[in-house]
């Protein structure tokens, strides 16, 4: 690794020593994380027990992830959203849409009276589970995208595997999309290309 040239990405200035939050990003970006591409070949011997830091660093991010989504209030959540599309077959994308602009309307209908029903309570129940999985999701492309050995791990546990990519897809997006265009009320968008970007990462994952 050249030392000089890592120094002038990382720190403020010549004679800092200090890493800046930006220096580190600009390393990240340009080279990956770990630094591999900055390693050289002779050097295999020293950068080991940096490797092995790193996997363990990346370890515990990944892992309490993995072992999050078994948590009771992430399945808890889970079955609320599951629950709200009782009685849609699961290839009625028509059908999924339709439920999620029907939620839209009960949470706006929710902001603005004095007494809450059972269905609008309901509805915040399902909100409160859309915010909580598309988190989850979000965090879980963060780490992924930390490199390959973030990436390895996941797919050492199978996690979070294609079908419950396309649950997440099919239940949580029509949320998502009817929060954008009847909550908010931005109805002339193009969804395919203001959806967060959630989306376009997890479509590319299967």
């Amino acid at each position: 690794m050249d030392l000089d040239y890592t120094q002038k990405l990382l720190c403020a200035n010549d004679e800092s020593k200090k890493i800046t939050i930006y220096g580190f990003l600009q390393v990240v970006r340009k080279h990956g994380f770990p630094f591999e591409s900055m390693m050289s070949a002779n050097a295999e011997s020293a950068i080991k027990p940096t490797s092995e830091e790193a996997r363990a660093e990346i370890a515990k991010m990944v892992i309490p992830l993995v072992t999050e989504f078994s948590d009771a209030e992430v399945q808890g959540h889970l079955v609320t959203i599951y629950g709200w599309y009782k009685g849609i077959k699961r290839d009625d994308d028509q059908g999924h849409q339709a439920r999620g602009e029907e939620w839209a309307r009960l949470i706006k209908e929710a902001r603005q009276v004095s007494t809450k029903t059972e269905a609008h309570l309901q509805a915040e129940k399902v909100d409160a589970a859309r915010r909580a999985i598309s988190f989850f999701y979000q965090r879980f492309m963060m780490v992924w995208r930390i490199g390959p050995i973030s990436r390895d791990m996941f797919a050492t546990a199978s996690f979070p595997g294609k079908p419950r990519i396309k649950d997440f897809l099919r239940y949580v997006q029509p949320l998502d999309r009817a929060n954008l265009t009847v909550v908010i009320g931005k109805q002339d968008i193009d969804w395919s290309v203001k959806k967060p970007e959630i989306y376009h990462f997890l479509e590319k994952l299967i």
